[in-house]
């Protein structure tokens, strides 16, 4: 815990305060005009992309629609090149299927997952919520849990209970959802959406807020925001921002991206820093947007990215209404990345 306290003083002085004079030179993305991968359900969400040197995989939240009572639960495929998937080989009806929900337990569905190699060991961190009762709705409240596994197929818990809640009154009061976790200092860092609907003390919607860690299992809460919704000067991230990427460079700059949420549209996001817990010069644009009468046009979310040489992939979460419902497609986008 000595090196946790340490790790909040050090952070302390680089909380987000938002930022966009002197904006960078933003890059251009380019989107594929088809979807990448759709799971066995039409269901493939908010997806995050390992490169494992000769290949790629990709966990994703999928839907248990096999069972009488269907259940988010966690899936995994690979591939050689990050644009040809195939779901990972596990056993069971259900393709690619890594982790699901306890049944009773407060973790019955599963979604959000995010993945990171430590040595040989695969940290799979996901969200977990009730099937029935949620309050205010289905997926609330939602807190952090923590799987490990040796092969990135075969996953288990490392305690039943969350290894982050929600705080109440706080930005988080009703959910934790969309981690992404990464190496800083001697420790970790975790940039997650805090969700607050019902006891909002702090700040109504979706906020991205941070957490550190000693070892990636036990966490401890910053007590500022890395990024706020800003309805007056980013019109497009009024009702608040969410799902967030990052991208942490050898010469210190970082990037960040995010899903800026009005009503009912999403669009995807950036900004750039030189901390992960800003502060941040932000796009004013939107990077990407839904693509009218496409497999996105019902929003564009969740992304995650990758920087290959002078090239940056995206892998990103594509809604495409349908009647009666939606689809949840995983597209593509890629753009020229120049090094500082």
């Amino acid at each position: 815990m000595l090196k946790a306290a340490g790790l909040i003083l050090l952070l302390m002085a680089a909380v987000s305060v938002n930022a966009q004079e002197s904006a960078p030179d933003w890059p251009l993305w380019t989107k594929h005009d088809t979807p990448l991968y759709s799971g066995q359900f039409f269901v493939a969400s908010d997806p995050v992309v390992l490169d494992e040197g000769d290949s790629y995989r990709m966990f994703y939240t999928c839907m248990d629609f096999l069972r009488e009572s269907p259940r988010a639960v966690l899936c995994a495929a690979t591939s050689p090149d990050g644009l040809a998937w195939t779901p990972a080989p596990v056993e069971g009806a259900l393709e690619g299927l890594v982790l699901r929900g306890r049944e009773g337990e407060w973790d019955e569905n599963l979604e959000g997952a995010y993945a990171i190699r430590v040595g040989d060991r695969y940290l799979l961190y996901y969200s977990g919520y009730t099937d029935e009762g949620g309050y205010p709705a289905k997926g609330y409240p939602a807190a952090l849990a923590l799987a490990v596994s040796d092969d990135g197929i075969h996953f288990e818990r490392i305690q039943p209970e969350p290894i982050l809640s929600p705080t109440a009154g706080w930005y988080d009061n009703d959910a934790i959802y969309s981690e992404v976790v990464f190496e800083y200092g001697d420790g970790f860092g975790m940039i997650y959406v805090g969700h607050c609907y019902t006891r909002c003390d702090s700040g109504y919607g979706t906020t991205l807020l941070a957490a550190v860690s000693p070892d990636g299992y036990i966490w401890t809460k910053l007590p500022d925001p890395v990024l706020l919704a800003m309805p007056d000067d980013l019109p497009w991230t009024r009702d608040g921002v969410a799902e967030p990427a990052i991208v942490i460079e050898p010469e210190g700059r970082v990037t960040l991206f995010f899903t800026g949420l009005r009503d009912e549209d999403r669009w995807l996001g950036m900004a750039r820093g030189s901390s992960p817990f800003g502060p941040w010069q932000v796009n004013p644009d939107p990077i990407l947007k839904p693509t009218p009468g496409m497999f996105d046009a019902g929003g564009v979310l969740a992304p995650h990215v990758l920087i290959e040489g002078d090239r940056a992939r995206m892998w990103y979460l594509g809604v495409q209404p349908v009647e009666g419902g939606e689809y949840f497609h995983v597209g593509y986008a890629e753009a020229l990345w120049r090094n500082p």
